[in-house]
């Protein structure tokens, strides 16, 4: 009931705020025109629209003579994010009660402090939904060339083989090198292999990569693990930069140029989520997200006034979600962080507002 109290008193606050406040109360400092120059800026419209320090995730790109654009595409999504890169072949045909190991020559450049593991899945012609009860896990060494034997004895293991996922971290962070998966018999035969050090087959739609980049197939396949979300179809764009220094003692404003088409015709506003990572608190979570709606359709020019409680120290990645479930396309022309706000700009008071009652009193009453 006390909580229900405080949500209706900060709801009167912040619709009074957004009826009186002005920009002149806002910029109560005066500020030297040093303090005025973004504390970081790319433009995206400029010729390098794409460094390698900004890495699209969940989209695709595609062309703009005004900036990065992207377009969503279908991911999997669960609570939070993870790591989760795979491979599958869907073309086995094999009967199981012949095969004793997956033999799997890897090399994963991982933290090898941890706990790494390949995890082997399958389907059969007697069960064709992929499942944990349908797996095998085999541990192993990072930061080495290993041969992994992954012995297959695992629930409904009965039948023909019709499909092989072989997933070869699990929640970490790096790149992973494949030279061969074969499938071995009891008496030591090879019943399948494929080799992807033979420069003829190197890769091929033999074998399909899930959730990770191909980063390079000379001699071996190379992927790089991608972030993703793990569980229902989603549609989940994102960008962003994990190599940033920016100290947020005077970083007070996000400055965003850009323009989002979505395909759903119903929907008047998008809702964007801003997440970012700082020294002392180095991962991604809902915690640590500046949410705000725009509107799509046209060209935006907002300036979200970060009031944070997680928004101190150092500032060491930054990721952009434009927006969450819609088909459509994103184009970003300008992204900046400020110390303030620029001549006859003013923040977006309804944009900025957060979920969370504990932010939308600190937006109020400055932090205090």
């Amino acid at each position: 009931e006390r909580i229900a109290e405080l949500e209706k008193r900060v709801a009167v606050l912040e619709r009074m705020l957004e009826k009186y406040v002005t920009r002149d109360e806002i910029e109560s400092l005066v500020m030297s025109e040093s303090d005025k120059s973004p504390l970081f800026s790319v433009d995206f419209s400029a010729k390098n629209e794409l460094t390698r320090k900004w890495r699209i995730c969940n989209a695709e790109k595609i062309k703009s003579s005004r900036g990065i654009a992207f377009r969503s595409i279908l991911i999997e999504k669960i609570f939070g994010f993870l790591y989760d890169p795979m491979i599958t072949n869907y073309n086995m045909n094999i009967p199981t009660e012949l095969v004793k190991y997956v033999r799997i020559k890897i090399k994963s450049n991982v933290d090898a402090s941890k706990q790494c593991f390949v995890t082997v899945y399958y389907t059969t012609s007697k069960d064709r939904e992929w499942s944990q009860k349908h797996s095998v896990r085999k541990e192993y060494v990072a930061g080495r060339t290993e041969d992994v034997y992954v012995e297959m004895n695992g629930i409904g293991w009965k039948g023909r083989l019709e499909s092989l996922r072989i997933d070869p971290v699990e929640g970490l962070c790096g790149s992973v090198e494949i030279f061969s998966v074969e499938l071995v018999g009891f008496n030591g035969e090879s019943l399948y292999q494929f080799d992807f050090t033979t420069p003829e087959n190197e890769f091929s739609k033999e074998w399909e990569p899930k959730n990770v980049t191909v980063i390079g197939t000379k001699g071996k396949l190379v992927l790089n693990i991608d972030v993703i979300d793990k569980k229902k179809e989603f549609s989940d764009p994102f960008i962003l930069n994990d190599g940033m220094s920016i100290d947020l003692d005077n970083a007070k404003y996000l400055h965003l140029h850009m323009r989002t088409d979505i395909e759903d015709a119903d929907s008047s506003t998008v809702l964007m989520q801003i997440f970012f990572k700082t020294k002392w608190s180095n991962t991604w979570t809902q915690e640590k997200c500046i949410p705000f709606r725009y509107e799509p359709g046209k060209d935006v020019d907002v300036y979200l006034e970060v009031r944070h409680l997680f928004w101190k120290g150092e500032l060491c990645a930054l990721r952009i979600d434009p927006f969450e479930n819609h088909y459509g396309k994103t184009e970003i022309m300008l992204l900046e962080i400020l110390p303030s706000l620029p001549e006859g700009k003013s923040v977006d008071l309804i944009g900025n507002k957060s979920t969370s009652l504990e932010n939308r009193f600190a937006a109020i009453y400055g932090g205090k």
